[in-house]
C-alpha cells in the first residue's frame, strides 16, 4: 500500500469514527438520556416570628440569591409554609418558571431551594 493509499484510509476512518459520535451524543440528547446543563437558580424564603396569638404565621417573602431567568420567563413562588403553634418550622415554597406564551419551563432550569424560618414563641 502506497504513502497516500495509507494516509487516505485513517482520515477516512476519522471522519466517519467523528460523524458516529456526533449522530450519537445527537440521538442520546434528543431522547432524553442525556440532558443540556440547565440554568441554576437559587431561591431563599425570608424568615418571620411572633407571639403565639392562636393564627397561622406566614411569611410569602423570598429573594433570588443566584441566577437569573431566560428573557420572556416568569417567576411563581407558592408558600406552603405555616405555623400556628409554638416552635419552628421551614418556610417552604413550590416554585414554577413560565415562558412568555404561559408554557411550564421549571425543568430547564436547577432549582436549589433554601428554607427561612417560621418561629412561634410564647
Amino acid at each position: 500500500m502506497k504513502k497516500k493509499e495509507k494516509w487516505f484510509y485513517v482520515m477516512s476512518g476519522f471522519v466517519i469514527t467523528m460523524v458516529l459520535a456526533i449522530i450519537i451524543c445527537f440521538t442520546l440528547v434528543l431522547t432524553g438520556v442525556v440532558s443540556m446543563p440547565r440554568e441554576i437558580i437559587e431561591i431563599k424564603s425570608a424568615s418571620a416570628s411572633k407571639l403565639y396569638d392562636g393564627t397561622p404565621l406566614t411569611c410569602e417573602s423570598y429573594e433570588v440569591t443566584k441566577g437569573n431567568l431566560k428573557e420572556g420567563h416568569t417567576i411563581k413562588v407558592m408558600f406552603v409554609g405555616t405555623r400556628t403553634q409554638e416552635g419552628t418550622s421551614d418556610n417552604v415554597f413550590r416554585v414554577v418558571i413560565t415562558d412568555a406564551e404561559g408554557k411550564n419551563v421549571t425543568s430547564s432550569y436547577q432549582i436549589i431551594k433554601t428554607y427561612g424560618q417560621l418561629v412561634v414563641y410564647d
